[in-house]
């Protein structure tokens, strides 16, 4: 993950030209820890996946 994140208000910036994470703060803290709890569910879901592909394989063998 990033150090920094960047916030941009699209619909009303789409060229990107106004980075907002320090004038809303709150915004970008919401949004990193709602990708902060993405992530994790991302990441476990993977490592439940690749558990039942070992338990396949173990059991082909």
């Amino acid at each position: 993950m990033p150090e920094r994140y960047e916030l941009y208000d699209l619909a009303a910036d789409p060229e990107e030209r106004t980075e907002l994470s320090e004038l809303k703060p709150e915004i970008c803290q919401r949004m990193v820890c709602e990708l902060e709890i993405m992530h994790a569910g991302v990441m476990r879901d993977r490592e439940i996946r690749e558990r039942e592909i070992r338990e396949r394989i173990d059991q082909r063998a």
